[in-house]
């Protein structure tokens, strides 16, 4: 018999695999999800970051965009939304995501880190994003 989960467990298990890189497992929950509810802002959300993490650049941008219609206020998600857009060489577009999230949330180290030095755009595409390339704590991001 199936455990029957609620939607934000259903998205912490989702991300534990997606952080285990068991990402056809972790996709197919998010699918679920979203076939349910179609703005869930987590599983759109995160369904980006694997989307990105898949090397699927156009859908990425895409979901993570959407996801912060659905929750303009979560600082990780434009800071995530950053590093999809250094990795297009969006270089503006990604120190405004950052700049976005410090303002959401001052104190958001890893936005520091992308917005790198924002005189030097290039230096900011060869300057990692963060120490962690996970998307930070995504358990924890779920939690707020």
């Amino acid at each position: 018999m199936a455990e029957i989960v609620s939607l934000d467990e259903a998205i912490a298990i989702a991300i534990e695999l997606q952080q285990g890189e068991e990402w056809v497992a972790a996709g197919a929950i998010y699918r679920t999800i979203l076939e349910a509810v179609p703005d869930h802002p987590d599983a759109v959300h995160y369904s980006g970051v694997l989307a990105h993490q898949e090397g699927r650049s156009d859908d990425a941008l895409a979901l993570i965009r959407r996801s912060l219609e659905l929750a303009p206020e979560r600082a990780d998600w434009h800071s995530n939304l950053a590093i999809v857009l250094r990795d297009r060489l969006e270089l503006d577009d990604a120190i405004a995501a950052c700049r976005r999230a410090i303002a959401i949330d001052p104190a958001h180290a890893n936005a520091h880190n992308k917005a790198g030095d924002q005189q030097s755009k290039k230096s900011m595409y060869l300057k990692p994003c963060s120490e962690q390339n996970n998307y930070g704590n995504a358990r924890q991001q779920t939690n707020r």
